[in-house]
């Protein structure tokens, strides 16, 4: 009789120990759970991570004429170009790769905006002491082919010390040109250009109106037209 009682009583005494282990158990991996969604919540997203990463550094060089154009990383020079058909192509710093089938020219897309590079000419013009570069910067949509062709007379500014050989050039805009309608059905398309000391050639072709040759002359204010481009006069505004 007794000994049925303490077993009776070394059973309920072990059933109960089970029952408080099972509860510790049950809190310890509901408090894991909870800590585990806590951890999970904090962690940046995929995404969210990719926007903060860092932008990729600005190209430099050390041979101004041998400069990557079509594999550079450049600051498009404005905040929003406003095409044609009023969309606006935002700026920002643009990482080019080269197109296969044409080295010559980077290409990058983002968003639904396709961007082109591509240098056009090197040489000099202004006179100022610094290498410089004619290029051609394109923005196009890329559900309807609208967009413009921006041309700029760049330079390359030394960014290492005055006094030694150490240090790297930089490309910076120097002027704005001309732009051209770079649409699937263009109005005004700049088919010519060419630097010279002092000046540079530029000739747009005009649907249904034929071929317009002008000068931009280098002066004391910047490149200056010998003449507006007939009837679209706009193409010589710089974008903002």
């Amino acid at each position: 009789m007794t000994l049925d009682i303490l077993d009776r009583v070394a059973g309920e005494s072990g059933e109960k120990r089970g029952k408080r282990m099972t509860r510790t158990r049950s809190r310890a991996v509901a408090l894991l759970a909870v800590l585990a969604g806590a951890l999970a919540a904090l962690a940046p997203s995929p995404a969210a991570a990719a926007e903060d990463d860092p932008p990729p550094s600005l190209s430099l060089t050390r041979y101004p004429d041998k400069f990557r154009w079509a594999d550079a990383v450049i600051d498009l020079p404005w905040t929003g170009a406003v095409l044609k058909d009023g969309t606006v192509c935002p700026g920002g710093r643009i990482d080019f790769t080269p197109d296969p089938d044409i080295p010559a020219v980077g290409e990058a897309t983002v968003g639904n905006f396709n961007y082109s590079i591509r240098l056009e000419e090197f040489g000099g013009v202004t006179k100022e002491n610094a290498p410089e570069a004619i290029v051609k910067l394109s923005c196009q949509r890329s559900d309807n082919y609208i967009g413009t062709n921006f041309h700029y007379l760049y330079y390359f500014k030394w960014g290492g010390s005055a006094t030694t050989s150490k240090g790297s050039y930089r490309p910076v805009v120097r002027d704005f040109i001309t732009s051209g309608d770079a649409s699937s059905s263009s109005t005004h398309l700049v088919t010519f250009i060419d630097g010279r000391l002092g000046a540079i050639d530029v000739r747009h072709f005009l649907y249904q109106r034929g071929t317009w040759l002008r000068t931009f002359t280098w002066t004391a204010d910047g490149l200056v037209a010998n003449a507006p481009l007939p009837y679209y006069p706009e193409a010589d505004t710089p974008p903002v």
